[in-house]
């Protein structure tokens, strides 16, 4: 083989090779690689219509009222990818009703798949698989949607049907009927209507029609005023348009027309202040009406069935217009049924007592909002309905004489609401408010008085509870009985007594608790002098030390140094007359030191006065001698 053709034939074999890994390429992933695509057959296994509670309509609807449609379906086994779809077509004439995205899923919260509203003509549901339905087998289960009558699209009236048909295979299935029958209307100079966000429960939308009628407005204002706690005006959302109010064209609905968007001329005439707006309108001319568009956000995630109310008050001239919505938390495909839950309380004190009149705020615990009172009646139960399913808390405001209130909130939780009443039943036991006593001991330092006064109060307090004359024929004692152990709040009470008018020359003490009894201790608070005089029979020392003790004791109590300079004279003062136990106390004075070659006397009393007396004692000698002139005698006498 020469070398061109060679080359000739490798080149051959190369495109041979890479167009064989071409195809086997193409081949091996249009065999592993999957697309989504609309199911070829129908999955609805039945339908049917309610209210938004889920009860049969029985009543004829009307236009923009939203009713659900319910669903159930069964997948085939082995045929499910993630992203396949199921998409069902309503009749012209109904129109989607929020929230237009749900979720179906199994018992354990795994989600199968994801459902959406198409806001169409006609409107349709689509359902979207995830991976779930492709990994089981023998999924089935059931959903439900909401959807309203458009009262612009839809043209017929009386007994409408309900059908979805599955675009896989154009399976019709029959869901029910409604009755829709239509009432003339006329234009009014005010209505406002309100609805849940399409796609966030925390948003609601609302929408004003002024002045349906088209006619001149003369110095117009508008206030409007959201009635729930914890919703807010979004500030930014506000529209304020113009145009032009007319009927439809068989007198069941009233339109606004040739709308344009008038909101900056009036930026500086509409004011939000907390749950409220106003508009100044002013004077406009006939052949215009006005719409207001605004949205609000709760500040809280919402549960279903909660309602929020609003009301809008429109003065025209010499009169004033008022219109009052509101809309519900709807959902689809999950629980919730409205306003259909009670709390009922049963009410006990001891031994199982019934308590009546005892109340309680409920308050919700997701915003932290009362929602009423339960008061409780003779046979100690009480309730209060109309409440969602969420979590409460009960808080005890008013507790029957003798018992003690609540300290903490009783809670009541999600799961709590049992049973086809939807009750959530709380059993609720008083404590009684124990009684205790209080002991008072009267005690006499100096003589005792005739009797004294003592009060009892809480500590703190200057309100006197009770009072009582003690006197020494109930050995100066009493006891306060009958107590409340605890304050109405449920914290214990400390208690104290005080003397009421304590005697004059008496000082007041209180020692002691309340607990082993107070005892109150009045110290007789006279005082007497002591005086005391120095006399000298002798020349006089310079000075001496005057001590002074109590007869019988050894102890010093004061001491003075006396001297000439002040006359040899003391007087000690402030000495208390009486001693602890009661007796009067006798003073005495000693001198301490008494100077050599003297003797000490104390003469006098305590009332009027002591002198010491010190003696001078010291001997000397005289001697004699006897001269006789003539003859001596035997003896003399000298």
């Amino acid at each position: 083989m020469t070398g061109k053709l060679k080359r000739d034939f490798i080149k051959r074999s190369l495109s041979i090779f890479l167009a064989f890994v071409m195809v086997f390429s193409i081949v091996l992933q249009s065999g592993i690689t999957s697309h989504a695509e609309e199911l070829s057959s129908n999955v609805i296994t039945k339908a049917f219509v309610t209210d938004l509670e889920g009860n049969p309509i029985t009543a004829p609807m009307d236009a923009w009222k939203a009713f659900r449609v319910n669903a159930e379906y069964a997948l085939p086994n082995n045929q499910v990818k993630e992203g396949d779809t199921t998409t069902l077509t309503l009749p012209v004439g109904f129109a989607p009703s929020a929230p237009f995205n749900f979720e179906i899923k199994d018992a354990s919260n795994n989600i199968i798949a994801n459902g959406k509203l198409v806001d169409e003509s006609p409107m349709k549901v689509v359902l979207t698989y995830t991976k779930y339905a492709e990994e089981h087998s023998g999924v089935k289960g059931s959903f439900y949607f909401n959807i309203q009558i458009n009262s612009g699209t839809q043209t017929q009236t009386g007994v409408i049907p309900v059908t979805l048909t599955a675009k896989g295979d154009g399976t019709v299935i029959q869901a029910g009927t409604v009755t829709y029958n239509p009432h003339q209307v006329t234009g009014v100079q005010l209505i406002k209507g309100g609805w849940m966000d399409s796609g966030n429960k925390t948003i609601g939308h609302y929408k004003i029609a002024i002045n349906q009628t088209n006619k001149e407005m003369v110095n117009a204002k508008v206030t409007d005023t959201l009635l729930n706690p914890g919703v807010q005006y979004i500030e930014d959302s506000f529209k304020i348009l113009e145009g032009k109010w007319v009927s439809n064209a068989t007198g069941t609905d009233i339109l606004f027309t040739e709308e344009s968007d008038i909101t900056a001329q009036y930026k500086d005439k509409l004011k939000v202040e907390g749950n409220k707006f106003t508009l100044d309108i002013g004077n406009r001319p006939a052949g215009k009406g006005m719409m207001i568009r605004y949205k609000v956000k709760i500040s809280y995630e919402p549960v279903v069935g909660e309602i929020f109310k609003n009301k809008v008050e429109l003065i025209d001239g010499d009169k004033t217009f008022s219109y009052s919505a509101s809309y519900k938390i709807t959902d689809a495909s999950g629980g919730g049924e409205g306003y259909v839950y009670k709390i009922k309380v049963n009410k006990t004190g001891k031994n199982g007592i019934p308590l009546s009149g005892v109340e309680f705020d409920v308050i919700r615990v997701r915003n932290n909002q009362k929602v009423g009172t339960i008061t409780t009646g003779a046979d100690g139960t009480g309730e209060i309905g109309n409440l969602v399913l969420d979590k409460y808390k009960l808080v005890e405001t008013k507790t029957p004489s003798g018992y003690l209130p609540l300290t903490e909130p009783v809670f009541v939780e999600e799961s709590d609401f049992t049973g086809n009443d939807k009750i959530a039943l709380k059993n609720i036991v008083n404590q009684p408010n124990e009684k205790i006593s209080v002991s008072v001991t009267k005690k006499w330092i100096g003589p005792a008085k005739d009797s004294v006064i003592v009060e009892l109060r809480k500590v703190g307090s200057n309100d006197v509870l009770q009072e009582y004359e003690l006197k020494a024929s109930d050995n100066w004692k009493h006891t306060f009985t009958g107590l409340d152990k605890y304050e109405d709040d449920g914290t214990l009470i400390k208690y104290e007594v005080v003397e009421k008018n304590v005697p004059e020359g008496y000082t007041s003490e209180v020692t002691g608790t309340m607990e082993n009894g107070f005892t109150i201790t009045n110290t007789n608070v006279e005082k007497v002098e002591v005086s005391v005089t120095k006399k000298w029979v002798g020349p006089a020392k310079d000075s001496i030390i005057v001590e002074l003790k109590k007869v019988g004791s050894n102890d010093v109590l004061q001491e003075y140094e006396l001297k000439a300079s002040d006359n040899w004279k003391h007087t000690f003062t402030n000495l208390p007359k009486y001693e602890d136990d009661g007796t009067e106390i006798k003073y005495e004075v000693v001198e301490k030191n008494v100077p050599e070659g003297y003797t000490s006397e104390v003469t006098g009393t305590m009332g009027d006065g002591f002198t010491i007396t010190n003696t001078n004692v010291e001997k000397v000698e005289v001697s004699v001698t006897k001269k006789w002139v003539g003859p001596a005698k035997d003896s003399i006498i000298v």
